[in-house]
């Protein structure tokens, strides 16, 4: 057993057995490493957090990872679909899987790719990405992302256009309040990448805020992004 402090990194690269009374080393062929970065609740039952190390195969480390959408519901309209980059890449393959024509495999030499057509209201899917290199593909983890319904767009368009003379306002006040209202909404709706990219802006306007982390904290945790969320928490805590 092992402890250490919140964001700290360990690899192991080797495991220790026993071979009668002879100990041993089993060699690991990909050391496994990650960061403490998750949170959950106490052993005991508290409610509180508690840092997990995330293990994984070390190669991972180079693999891409899908950043937009994610695990979270979107307008039909929303069509841009982001990654993290991978070096000395050659191609990236878009896979999608859902009911349309975009089904199907996508190739792009950027970090970005942009569906030709719409989604349909309602429709879910699932997409990842593979990094073509020399050496073969690295494949990402698949996440999905759901179609918002004809209503549930219609009522987003109707509160955004409430609130776009707030947000337009020479006020400093006025345009906080109709972001907070916006991203507050788009969380409670479930349009949890619209929430971040809201949350975000208020918290580099007020840093000092620990709620406006400890709701990106959440929102991170909602779609996986537990590297980011435990980056959010840890600001949220500190003195």
């Amino acid at each position: 057993m092992l402890e250490i402090g919140p964001g700290s990194r360990i690899t192991i690269s080797a495991l220790s057995r026993t071979n009668e009374s002879t100990p041993m080393m089993a060699q690991v062929p990909d050391a496994i490493s990650g960061n403490l970065d998750r949170f959950t609740h106490t052993s005991s039952g508290e409610e509180g957090l508690a840092a997990l190390p995330n293990l994984r195969s070390g190669r991972e480390s180079g693999k891409p990872h899908p950043l937009y959408p994610r695990n979270s519901l979107i307008t039909p309209d929303e069509t841009t679909f982001t990654w993290s980059e991978v070096e000395d890449v050659i191609e990236y393959r878009v896979k999608l899987s859902g009911p349309g024509v975009m089904a199907g495999d996508h190739e792009t030499s950027k970090t970005s790719w942009q569906a030709e057509e719409n989604f349909s209201p309602g429709d879910r899917w699932g997409w990842h990405v593979e990094a073509v290199t020399i050496d073969g593909g690295i494949f990402s983890d698949e996440v999905v992302f759901e179609v918002a319904s004809k209503e549930k767009v219609a009522e987003f368009e109707i509160l955004a256009s409430q609130l776009r003379p707030l947000l337009n306002s020479k006020e400093s006040t006025s345009v906080d309040s109709a972001t907070f209202l916006l991203g507050s909404y788009c969380r409670t709706a479930g349009f949890y990448n619209r929430a971040i990219a809201h949350f975000e802006v208020l918290s580099q306007r007020h840093p000092e805020r620990k709620e406006l982390h400890e709701e990106l904290g959440f929102l991170y945790q909602a779609i996986g992004r537990n590297d980011k969320a435990a980056e959010e928490y840890r600001i949220a805590l500190k003195e």
